[in-house]
């Protein structure tokens, strides 16, 4: 239950995340790197982990693994910040993303879309559609 909680919100963070730090030509892009990593560690995982199972037994699975969650979480309340608020981020870059539309949190209420007119659009149901077989073969195989 515990890792379905802090699994869940892991997609929609992704998403602000990339439209504060990316200008919208670039966000694509972006995009694809971090949905690609849900697909490419199930596919490095088993391999990794069975090693580790094998050299120091089934309950390391969970230390080490629990352990990397655990100093990524770490690290990246450490150094994480908006656009708006890094150090690092130079004048110029900051223009430049911020002339692309990214720079700063956007929240719903600043926007003039509603959830609701989301489902009149062909291409949300082809989405939502896809999302959905997609989901199912993952889950059976």
């Amino acid at each position: 239950a515990l890792l379905a909680v802090g699994e869940a919100p892991c997609w929609p963070t992704s998403a602000k995340i990339t439209a504060a730090w990316f200008p919208a030509k670039e966000r694509g892009f972006a995009t694809g790197v971090w949905d690609s990593s849900s697909k490419w560690g199930p596919a490095i995982a088993p391999a990794v982990l069975v090693a580790l199972m094998v050299a120091f037994g089934w309950r390391s699975l969970f230390h080490v693994t629990g352990a990397f969650g655990i100093a990524f979480a770490l690290l990246f309340l450490m150094l994480y910040r908006n656009p708006a608020q890094s150090k690092r981020l130079s004048q110029d870059e900051r223009e430049y993303i911020e002339a692309g539309g990214g720079g700063h949190e956007r929240s719903l209420a600043e926007s003039s879309l509603r959830w609701r007119s989301l489902f009149t659009r062909r291409s949300v149901w082809g989405m939502i559609l896809g999302y959905f077989c997609t989901i199912w073969l993952w889950n059976i195989f």
